[in-house]
C-alpha cells in the first residue's frame, strides 16, 4: 500500500490536466477581453484652461515598442460633445530630452467628441508626459498627462 496514500491509480492527472485547462481559459478570456474593451486611461480630466474636458482609451495595456490607436473623447466646459475638434499630439520623458519616436495624429472624428489617434508608440519604459493640444469652436487648450509604460 505505500506510495497510495489518499491517491486513486491514476487520479492525479486528471485533476491536473482539468486544472490547467481552466487556468489558461481564464487567462485567454482574460486577454481577450484586455483587448476588446477600451479602457480609461486617462479619464475625463480638464484642459489647462478649462475650456475643455479630454479623456483617452486604449483597448491595450501600454507597453513599450507597440503602436497604439487611442480614443480621445472632448467635450466642452458645458459637458456637451466637442464637435469638429482638431487634436495634436506631442510627449516625451520628463527630464530627458526624449520625445515620442513617432508622429501621432488625429485620423478621424468617430462622431459624438470622439477622435482617432493613430501611431502612438513609446520605445521606453517609465514615465512619459503627453501634450493633447485641443481646437474646438474657435477655441484652443490643451491637457498633459502621465503614462507609465510598462517594458
Amino acid at each position: 500500500m505505500r506510495g497510495t496514500h489518499g491517491k486513486r491509480p491514476g487520479g492525479g492527472q486528471v485533476p491536473a490536466i482539468v486544472a490547467w485547462l481552466c487556468i489558461n481559459l481564464l487567462l485567454g478570456a482574460g486577454a481577450r477581453s484586455q483587448t476588446a474593451a477600451p479602457a480609461a486611461l486617462v479619464p475625463p480630466t480638464p484642459t489647462s484652461s478649462g475650456h475643455f474636458r479630454v479623456a483617452v482609451e486604449t483597448a491595450q495595456p501600454v507597453t513599450i515598442n507597440r503602436m497604439y490607436t487611442w480614443i480621445v473623447s472632448v467635450e466642452d466646459s458645458g459637458g456637451r460633445a466637442a464637435l469638429e475638434a482638431e487634436i495634436g499630439v506631442d510627449g516625451g520623458v520628463p527630464g530627458l530630452q526624449r520625445h515620442l519616436p513617432t508622429a501621432p495624429r488625429m485620423t478621424s472624428a468617430l462622431g459624438g467628441g470622439k477622435y482617432r489617434i493613430d501611431g502612438v508608440k513609446f520605445d521606453m519604459a517609465g514615465l512619459w508626459r503627453l501634450r493633447l493640444d485641443v481646437r474646438a469652436g474657435g477655441v484652443a487648450d490643451a491637457v498633459m498627462f502621465d503614462v507609465v509604460v510598462r517594458p
